[in-house]
């Protein structure tokens, strides 16, 4: 089978990676195993001597204008305090190193609990992320003192911060630390090929972008058919979904899907929608 690798940059407490997720669940329906997926810690915070400029109050506000214009469900509400991701990125680091198809949903869990207002930096957050994405919560505290899992996290965030030249042609697509170091925002897609970058797309792209880049990379990948129901949809995904993210996958409207919804799962509300589960 023809399969197509992506590098994605991207980060568990970043509100636009967050707010992508409906376009990468479309692409997992449409062509499931023949695409390779490969996330990259960008460390948003907390990384060397990077700090934020930001307040929780701007933050917040930012997470209320992300919400009305691309549907996730957010709280918004000021956090307590800034947290930081590195905490979260070494978690997820440590869990791809050793269970690769846990930390996948470890990174959901993660992205969840912060778009949900808990404080990313927490450790109790952390291990209840790692123990609901099935891990042994001591298991995993060993890995992330292995040295092998700190070298692995400082890789992916220098990655982070070496952008391509096609990429820095994208100035407006990536961000700059502060300490003026350029990088990649999230989510930033390669296709590759090895360690070759075929194509890129640096930054947050229409659901069109990525499709056009799949269908002239690999133009011999087979396509799946839209859902016939949600419900096909939740039984396939295994973890619940936000409405928007099932609009997506069916290439429905909201309000249709959220109707059908109603009927057939379970909700349970977070910011300005929620999630829904069947069974």
């Amino acid at each position: 089978m023809k399969k197509l690798a992506i590098k994605v940059f991207t980060d568990p407490a970043c509100p636009y990676a967050y707010s992508a997720e409906p376009s990468r669940w479309r692409l997992r329906w449409l062509y499931g195993d023949q695409l390779q997926w490969r996330e990259t810690m960008i460390v948003l915070s907390g990384y060397q001597e990077e700090t934020s400029a930001r307040t929780p109050e701007q933050i917040a506000k930012n997470f209320t204008s992300l919400r009305e214009q691309y549907g996730m469900p957010i709280n918004d509400r000021p956090r307590p305090r800034l947290a930081t991701s590195v905490e979260a990125c070494r978690a997820y680091v440590a869990a791809r190193r050793h269970e690769p198809a846990k930390a996948e949903l470890l990174l959901r869990r993660l992205r969840v609990a912060a778009m949900g207002g808990e404080l990313l930096d927490a450790p109790a957050v952390i291990e209840k992320a790692v123990a609901d994405a099935g891990l042994d919560v001591e298991t995993w505290r060993g890995w992330t003192t292995e040295p092998a899992t700190e070298q692995e996290l400082m890789k992916d965030a220098e990655a982070a911060r070496r952008p391509s030249d096609v990429a820095r042609g994208f100035r407006r697509k990536l961000s700059e630390t502060s300490t003026g170091r350029l990088r990649y925002s999230a989510p930033s897609y390669q296709f590759m090929d090895g360690t070759t970058i075929l194509f890129e797309l640096p930054g947050f792209w229409p659901l069109e972008a990525y499709e056009a880049a799949i269908g002239n990379l690999a133009p011999e990948l087979t396509r799946a058919d839209d859902p016939q129901s949600v419900v096909e949809v939740l039984r396939w995904a295994g973890v619940p979904l936000a409405t928007k993210e099932v609009a997506v996958i069916c290439n429905k409207g909201l309000d249709a899907v959220r109707a059908e919804l109603e009927k057939a799962a379970d909700f349970t509300p977070l910011g300005q929608d929620g999630f829904w589960k069947f069974g």
